[in-house]
């Protein structure tokens, strides 16, 4: 993070404004890193087929990420990271790391998790249960030393049932869950910061990757969090969601801005008035404040042209 933002006053006072909203917002999605072996030719990986089970369970309010497509990210941002600070961020940025072992690497993952007490929390291990009774590295190695952790971090499946796995995956979920929904959101978090970015798109409308990151690290300052990873690391994850979930879109000019899909979404979040029961679709709350949201537009805009 840089030492020293220089932005104008009334930037400021526009962005503590930001803030406060952000502020009032909570989330009752839980995040899922789903670690496992990778599809090639007609073979589909059994995670690829829990992750599409995943994503037809419109209401189970899980949202799932692939580790890899982030890791590179990182390693690509910053050559420095290291395998423990790249897992220690993983787990920070989730709620469940559920490891399929059906691979190689994914045995490398478990090992690496299972031994490591900050991350061993998180991890729930997928065995394929023709393995269940075997004396093999995995099933002597981390599988037991997770079951002895805790029993239900380990489920075991067989290949053809997935829909009955994903149902079992998702009422654990629920249950470690139960008592933590609603909890607010973070500015230090990957989901955090998208949010947070979705409504400074929302205000400003357009902004350069550079201007962002002054804002991100004001908004850091001012609620007194210190990261430790780069600002650009957080940041550049945060967008890759938003162009995941198609609510951003970068411009000719290489200014960043909200999509159709963002600015209906935005706007439903921000209209939310009452925080509504578990069943309900909607997944974020907020006490409106639709003339703060007005004056706050008009503004950035004066500002913008008569300043």
């Amino acid at each position: 993070m840089s030492e020293k933002i220089i932005l104008r006053n009334s930037t400021k006072y526009q962005l503590i404004k930001i803030i406060e909203i952000f502020e009032n917002l909570a989330e009752n999605m839980t995040n899922i890193f789903l670690c496992g072996g990778a599809s090639y030719k007609n073979n589909i990986s059994f995670r690829d087929k829990l992750n599409d089970y995943l994503a037809s369970k419109k209401n189970s309010n899980v949202r799932v990420f692939y580790p890899e497509e982030l890791f590179i990210s990182l390693m690509n941002t910053d050559k420095k990271q290291n395998m423990l600070d790249l897992e220690n961020f993983l787990v920070h940025n989730s709620d469940v790391v559920c490891i399929i072992a059906e691979s190689v690497g994914s045995f490398v993952e478990l090992g690496a998790f299972v031994n490591n007490e900050v991350t061993k929390e998180k991890v729930v291990a997928l065995v394929e249960k023709k393995y269940q009774r075997t004396k093999s590295f995995l099933m002597l190695g981390p599988i037991d030393m997770l079951q002895k952790h805790n029993k239900d971090s380990v489920i075991f499946y067989k290949v053809d049932e997935v829909e009955k796995i994903g149902n079992e995956l998702l009422n654990l979920i629920k249950y470690r869950r139960q008592k933590l929904w609603f909890s607010g959101l973070k500015l230090d978090t990957i989901v955090g910061m998208s949010y947070y970015v979705l409504l400074v798109l929302y205000f400003y409308e357009r902004v350069s990757f550079s201007t962002l990151k002054k804002y991100v690290e004001f908004a850091l300052n001012f609620s007194n969090i210190k990261l430790e990873y780069s600002v650009d690391i957080l940041l550049k994850a945060s967008l890759k969601l938003l162009f995941k979930e198609k609510q951003i879109i970068k411009n000719a000019n290489h200014t960043y801005s909200l999509s159709l899909k963002g600015i209906v979404d935005i706007r439903n979040i921000l209209g939310v008035e009452t925080l509504s029961d578990f069943g309900n679709k909607k997944r974020l709350r907020i006490h409106t404040d639709a003339r703060l949201y007005d004056e706050l537009k008009f503004d950035i805009m004066r500002n913008r042209y008569y300043s």
